[in-house]
């Protein structure tokens, strides 16, 4: 079963440009768009205070080549438009020897299939075409033919600007999308019209197979980084900055719009999640991994935080010291003790620290409460600081305030490590 709905005030300038209504003068109007469908019935519905369009169809139906005429049906179609006061209804359906009849109305009086007909359903079938997404693939194809190769890409995007249901203006873009790469000048209009779309899982789907099919650079990355942020959906906008995250550049420009998109945000789990998938590339450039730590520093939460700083711990074998004071700044801000330690150890494990880098490890531990999680990782740092008398004695003061045990057993490590 599909069920869309949408609600939206737009400018009766797009009602005549979707319609085919006559101009008129521009003020806000409420448009509702619903699409139902199950298996081969489908129904399709935009309805304005002053504008009306439905469409239902049992079966399948196939539009003529030109766009004017229903071609062949299964089982049977109508067409209904309320405009300028006037209802006007088409029916398409098989008689009982398989011949195609149609039956026309106009407020409930039956007319003939004359001229008036035929040009009435010329323009309303486009929009049938449109709105439901019907023979999608040989409508774009036919549209394209029609533009020649200059303007081929243009030309679907123009179409897709007019229709009004996300659903379908958003297949529209991925199915041109999948057709090749894009050229530079539709790069911005494209963008505008996914940009434009209200629902966030249309527009992350249509973010997504943009950043999957297209090799972007990085003022197009940039772009794309600014429509994420104005997605309200944590999840959407995490899903497109995942996909992102393979292929995003580290230039300073794209790094702030990155964080930008990362700030907007309102979960740290996804968050998270993005800073992770960061984490993945292999290998991971200085820039990106630069990026994944600022990255990290902007989650809030002490779990989702530490998770993503173990993530990225594992390309700190030999931390910048930007690297390596963005990290422990970020550790030394986690709340709870259990995932500071975490992830302060996990730097430790990994990353070929020098005295000043255990130095900042100790300092990032100020403010841990639980004697048992500052053991923990006092005897991990123990296990691999350099031999350091100056360093033994920070690690020493660190430890002083632990209980008698605590202290113990943390001297014990101190005592057996190898130097």
């Amino acid at each position: 079963m599909i069920s869309t709905c949408i609600q939206r005030r737009v400018a009766c300038a797009l009602c005549a440009a979707t319609f085919g209504f006559a101009a008129a003068p521009v003020e806000a109007d409420t448009i509702w768009s619903r699409l139902f469908g199950r298996g081969e019935s489908m129904r399709y519905e935009i309805n304005t205070p002053t504008h009306g369009f439905t469409v239902r169809i049992h079966g399948s139906l196939t539009v003529t080549d030109g766009e004017d005429d229903i071609a062949a049906i299964t089982n049977w179609a109508a067409i209904e438009e309320r405009r300028d006061g006037v209802k006007r209804v088409m029916t398409f359906k098989l008689d009982g020897q398989g011949q195609l009849k149609r039956a026309y109305t106009v407020d409930g009086t039956a007319r003939a299939f004359d001229d008036e007909a035929r040009s009435w359903l010329k323009r309303v079938l486009p929009v049938l075409l449109r709105e439901t997404g019907l023979q999608r693939e040989e409508r774009i194809s036919r549209i394209m033919a029609r533009a020649g190769p200059a303007a081929a890409h243009r030309a679907v995007i123009e179409e897709a600007k007019l229709i009004l249901a996300d659903h379908s203006k958003r297949q529209y873009l991925q199915s041109l999308l999948t057709r090749g790469p894009l050229p530079a000048a539709e790069f911005g209009p494209l963008l505008g019209v996914i940009a434009a779309i209200d629902g966030d899982y249309d527009k992350r789907q249509a973010l997504v197979t943009l950043v999957g099919r297209q090799t972007l650079n990085p003022a197009q990355q940039i772009e794309v980084l600014k429509v994420v942020a104005d997605i309200d959906s944590s999840y959407e906008q995490r899903t497109v900055m995942i996909a992102l995250a393979p292929k995003v550049s580290g230039e300073a420009a794209v790094a702030a719009a990155w964080s930008g998109a990362i700030r907007a945000m309102d979960s740290d789990h996804e968050r998270s999640e993005v800073v992770r998938a960061l984490a993945r590339r292999e290998p991971v450039s200085p820039a990106v991994l630069s990026l994944a730590l600022a990255s990290a520093r902007e989650i809030g939460g002490d779990f989702e935080r530490a998770a993503a700083l173990v993530a990225v711990a594992r390309h700190l074998l030999a931390p910048s010291t930007e690297q390596l004071a963005v990290y422990t700044e970020a550790a030394a801000g986690i709340g709870s003790d259990f995932e500071r330690r975490n992830a302060l150890e996990a730097l430790v494990k990994r990353a070929n620290l020098d005295k000043a880098g255990y130095e900042r490890v100790l300092a990032a531990m100020k403010g841990m409460h639980s004697d048992h999680e500052i053991r923990q990782t006092l005897v991990t740092i123990a296990r691999h600081m350099p031999s350091d008398a100056a360093l033994v004695s920070r690690w020493r003061d660190v430890a002083r305030g632990l209980s008698d045990h605590e202290r113990g057993q943390a001297e014990k490590a101190l005592d057996g490590r190898r130097l």
